[in-house]
């Protein structure tokens, strides 16, 4: 009876290498996560950027289509100016300064600004009237008057995205 009283003590736990390996599992999780998360926080702000930019040229296609094909006349300095405009009618999510440039194609004085201008400026978009896409940056080359993009800055390998309207 004693014998067997000393076997149910000596089942009843776990040995060292069993709590160690347990303790190896949750630390190889924990890793796992805390390199994940950082990555899903800045795809989300990505996602929030694209979509404003997206959500902007939508609203900024309207305004042309009702306008006979003009673009605002009105320099959008800062997004309430272009919601006064009745440019803009959404509320940002990441991108929370526009400026509005006018290329000398459409005989302005404004500098197209650079992808490395872009990615200094995190929040900031810029609705570039007069100019297209090229690669990862805009340009006037090419554009025409009825021409325009938005560019702005997104986390990751390239540094900003330009879309372009028309």
């Amino acid at each position: 009876m004693l014998r067997d009283l000393r076997r149910r003590k000596r089942q009843g736990g776990f040995t060292i290498i069993e709590v160690l390996i347990v303790l190896a599992i949750a630390g190889l999780i924990m890793v796992v996560v805390f390199l994940a998360v950082p990555n899903l926080e800045r795809s989300q702000r990505n996602n929030a950027r694209k979509t404003d930019g997206n959500n902007f040229l939508e609203n900024l296609s309207e305004y042309v289509g009702n306008a006979d094909g003009a673009l605002p006349t009105a320099d959008c300095l800062t997004l309430a100016a272009c919601k006064t405009a009745g440019v803009v009618t959404y509320t940002p999510g990441q991108m929370t300064s526009l400026e509005y440039l006018r290329t000398s194609v459409v005989g302005g004085t404004d500098t197209v600004p650079t992808h490395a201008t872009v990615a200094a400026a995190t929040d900031t978009g810029y609705l570039i009237a007069g100019a297209v896409c090229s690669g990862i940056n805009a340009t006037a080359t090419g554009a025409t008057t009825t021409d325009y993009v938005i560019f702005y800055y997104v986390e990751g390998s390239t540094g900003t995205t330009c879309t372009e309207g028309s």
